[in-house]
């Protein structure tokens, strides 16, 4: 289907141009997430490219889901997917670890201290209500209500 075809680096290659007579390779091939685009340098269309290589515009994009999602893993965890492609955690889980032990840590200490018969002030409640309601969307983030 194309000529001379050679790769010019990640998912990039250079290859002479169907949609007119080529000598020299003039078409720019990229691969965007499997998306395939086409640049003539020598100026063609899009739709003169396409239509030398006998394919349609929709062969060149992938199908993609619509939508919101929820998608269990193999280990067995949920994950919410938006149009096909999963929501990026954007913590890292060393950080989110880190955070809930401080979070153990001040419901401990709540606990502790009102098992020892102590009143906790307002302050020190709303901390312990913020722990507690840190857990519970950390529940629902990992798909456990």
């Amino acid at each position: 289907m194309l000529d001379k075809v050679s790769a010019k680096g990640d998912n990039a290659w250079l290859a002479c141009c169907p949609a007119h007579e080529d000598k020299s390779p003039s078409l720019g091939i990229t691969d965007r997430d499997g998306t395939i685009l086409f640049r003539c340098f020598a100026g063609c269309k899009f739709e003169d490219i396409i239509g030398a290589l006998g394919i349609e515009a929709s062969d060149m994009f992938p199908e993609k889901t619509s939508g919101v999602m929820t998608v269990t893993d193999k280990w067995g965890y949920e994950k919410t997917v938006v149009s096909g492609k999963p929501i990026k955690n954007i913590f890292p889980d060393k950080l989110v670890l880190e955070a809930l032990t401080e979070e153990v840590i001040v419901m401990e200490i709540g606990l502790a201290a009102m098992a020892e018969g102590k009143i906790l002030n307002s302050h020190q409640m709303q901390r312990m209500g913020k722990a507690a309601n840190l857990f519970h969307a950390a529940r629902v983030a990992g798909g456990r209500t």
